[in-house]
């Protein structure tokens, strides 16, 4: 299961690659965003991918990144392009033209004008957003009887400096800026560790 809830009623077709139909579809989050999939079956054809090496792939692969819609396995066309890029190296010509082909035409598709203004209104709310839900947060925390606790060490927060921490980074997750279960309160010296080692991994 996601952590980005979606909604497959929004699944629309936004363009095709070789007999392959990239759909859009939107999530259930407070930052509007929206994410392009294309059938798993399909892919071994787009892009000359051995069959069995796109089931192990797909079985392997994070839950963000494979999906069922409809009775239907789909795949992130993001995850789809990234598993693509050593064949656009192949030795093999005709292998190299269809991986080279097949990155064209979904990052034709991804950057369409439609899909890039609604990432750039998204983009210009989840600061705004995020700050609101971190002050909603913490708000909650103190309705519990939690406001005086990092959750991460137990360690009490008195006259301490404290951060909201967004446990799946925006950089990465910019959907979930706004989500209060993304959230979690932290002393700022465990805050910048996490992202030390953030910027390690």
């Amino acid at each position: 299961m996601s952590d980005t809830p979606l909604l497959p009623q929004t699944l629309k077709p936004v363009g095709k690659v070789a007999n392959s139909a990239i759909v859009e579809v939107q999530t259930d989050t407070k930052i509007t965003n929206s994410q392009h999939f294309m059938m798993l079956k399909d892919l071994p054809e787009a892009t000359g991918l051995d069959p069995t090496d796109v089931a192990q792939k797909a079985s392997e692969a994070a839950n963000d990144k494979v999906h069922i819609f409809n009775g239907e396995r789909y795949v992130r066309t993001s995850t789809a392009r990234r598993w693509n890029l050593p064949n656009m190296q192949s030795t093999n010509p005709v292998l190299q033209a269809l991986a080279q082909k097949f990155h064209q035409e979904t990052q034709s598709v991804l950057s369409r004008p439609d899909s890039t203004r609604q990432r750039a209104i998204a983009a210009t709310t989840v600061e705004s957003k995020s700050n609101t839900a971190k002050q909603k947060y913490i708000r909650k925390l103190f309705c519990e009887g939690k406001g005086d606790k990092c959750e991460r060490t137990g360690e009490n927060t008195a006259n301490q400096n404290t951060d909201v921490h967004h446990k799946k980074r925006v950089a990465d997750h910019p959907e979930l800026a706004a989500e209060t279960s993304n959230m979690e309160l932290l002393l700022r010296p465990v805050h910048k560790e996490e992202h030390r080692n953030d910027k390690k991994g």
